[in-house]
C-alpha cells in the first residue's frame, strides 16, 4: 500500500527496457517492492550481496553462480569454461588441483553461466548490491556492457 507511484515509474521503465534501480534508507520496503514488481513480470532470479562479501573477491559472483547452476543443473559448460571457473567453485573441478588465480578468460565463462542460466527468467532482483565484492561488481559491469552496451540500438543510454 502507499507504492502506486513507484510502481507506475517501474512500470514505464520496465516497458521502456530500463534497469531499475531502488535507492533509500534501510527498512522502507525496498527489497518487498523490488521482488513484488519483479514477480508480476514471470519467473525472478534473486541475486544479492551480503554482510563480509567485501573481503574476498568474487565472493557474491560464486554465491550467484551456484544459484544459476541450481535453476539450471543442466547446464553444459565448454572444457575452458570449467577450468576458469573452477577458480571460484571448486565443485568444477575436474581434477585435483586448483588455479592459484583467475584467469583471462574467467569474466567470458561467467557471462556464459549468466546468458544461458537465465534463459526463461523473467527478471531478477539483485539486492543489497552495495555489500558485494569490488571484483563482482566489476564482473556485474562487464556482463551489462556486453548485453546492453551503451550507444548500440535498443542499449542503455548515459
Amino acid at each position: 500500500m502507499g507504492r502506486e507511484d513507484e510502481w507506475a515509474r517501474m512500470e514505464e521503465a520496465w516497458e521502456a527496457g530500463q534497469f531499475i534501480v531502488l535507492a533509500g534508507e534501510a527498512g522502507v520496503g525496498k527489497s518487498r517492492l523490488a521482488r513484488d514488481f519483479a514477480a508480476s513480470k514471470g519467473e525472478v532470479l534473486h541475486l544479492e550481496g551480503r554482510p563480509g562479501d567485501a573481503l574476498v573477491p568474487y565472493t557474491t559472483t560464486a554465491r550467484n553462480l551456484r544459484r544459476i547452476f541450481a535453476r539450471t543443473p543442466e547446464l553444459r559448460l565448454e572444457p575452458w569454461m570449467r577450468a576458469s571457473l573452477a577458480w571460484l567453485l571448486p565443485e568444477l573441478r575436474a581434477e585435483a588441483g586448483s588455479p592459484a588465480a583467475p584467469d583471462p578468460s574467467l569474466h567470458a565463462a561467467i557471462q556464459y553461466v549468466f546468458q544461458v542460466g537465465l534463459a526463461g527468467v523473467g527478471s531478477f532482483v539483485y539486492d543489497d548490491l552495495h555489500l558485494a565484492d569490488a571484483a563482482s561488481i566489476e564482473a556485474g559491469f562487464v556482463l551489462i556492457s556486453s548485453s546492453f552496451p551503451l550507444g548500440q540500438p535498443g542499449a542503455c543510454r548515459t
